[in-house]
């Protein structure tokens, strides 16, 4: 309702407060409102929710979530992308607060002059001695 009243105030300003050049509130302004609404039929059609909701559930939980959303990134891109926002998200921060205890260690008083570049190797190379991925 409001903004339709909106609207209506626009198309009822004076001719003059638009410079020439400008078509005017008319067909400026409900133009612009225009340009990020599709049409009722457009909506029908790119709706991925409501595709997605209309799928059959699985059988069976997915290995990998991540790679599930992979496959279905043509049919639901925007899903998709949300999906791979929510799924990078760490589900604890331990992980992050040991490398941040470790450097504490590291850089101790006499070693305070060590270069961000060097810690972070130092820091690489104990997780990867640690998960013996070297």
């Amino acid at each position: 309702m409001q903004h339709q009243q909106t609207i209506n105030e626009e198309t009822n300003l004076p001719t003059n407060a638009y410079p020439s050049s400008e078509t005017g509130p008319s067909t400026s302004f409900k133009s612009f409102l225009a340009q990020g609404y599709p049409q009722d039929d457009e909506v029908e059609l790119t709706d991925e929710y409501r595709a997605y909701c209309q799928l059959p559930t699985l059988p069976n939980k997915p290995h990998s979530l991540i790679y599930w959303w992979r496959d279905q990134e043509p049919s639901f891109l925007l899903l998709a992308k949300l999906a791979f926002s929510i799924l990078s998200i760490p589900a604890m921060s331990a992980e992050c607060e040991r490398v941040f205890s470790s450097s504490k260690l590291l850089v101790t008083p006499t070693r305070n002059r060590l270069s961000p570049q060097a810690v972070e190797v130092s820091e690489c190379l104990r997780n990867w001695y640690r998960n013996e991925a070297v």
